[in-house]
């Protein structure tokens, strides 16, 4: 009964702060604020913590033209090779122009950190409308994975002559 119980455990990432010492979460607190606050200099408005993971962190804003971006950063305490991923990714994503994947905007290293620019997609992501809505129905799913596959089959259509390899990134978020 209780093993069937754990596959419900879920802790939220924004909860997840308080399994760090006192130390590393003030430190974490004050970088996420002073992301906020440099972006903010650089006149985008509402600025939010949309997430971070094993090789950065990512927040979202809008500029003075009213669009909503998502700016990326990578951690500078990773190797190299590690950072250097958020380049790949700027670079696969340069290469995709399409309705349902967010634009590019740019990508820029500054201090050895890597910090990508690119375009939000509209509404709110699959993990918040999950734990709004409880578990996703049977249509809905098979709904976003054709999307998917119909984004796939683009991807593979649209590889320029020449190339050896398609696009292909392991972070896909429908």
């Amino acid at each position: 009964m209780q093993e069937r119980n754990l596959r419900n455990f879920y802790i939220p990432e924004e909860q997840s702060i308080y399994l760090l010492n006192t130390n590393d979460a003030k430190k974490l607190k004050d970088w996420v604020a002073l992301c906020i606050e440099e972006l903010e200099k650089l006149g985008y408005r509402d600025i939010s913590l949309l997430g971070k993971g094993a090789y950065g962190f990512a927040f979202a804003g809008y500029g003075v033209d009213q669009q909503c971006y998502v700016f990326k950063f990578s951690r500078i305490n990773l190797p190299q090779h590690i950072q250097e991923r958020l380049a790949d990714e700027a670079f696969m994503l340069s290469q995709v122009q399409h309705p349902s994947v967010p634009a590019y905007i740019t990508y820029q290293v500054v201090r050895k950190q890597g910090i990508l620019m690119m375009g939000r997609a509209p509404g709110i992501d699959l993990e918040q409308y999950s734990l709004q809505h409880g578990r996703l129905p049977v249509k809905l799913v098979i709904d976003i994975a054709g999307q998917l596959a119909d984004l796939l089959l683009y991807l593979r259509a649209n590889m320029k002559e020449g190339e050896s390899l398609p696009i292909v990134h392991g972070d896909i978020k429908p």
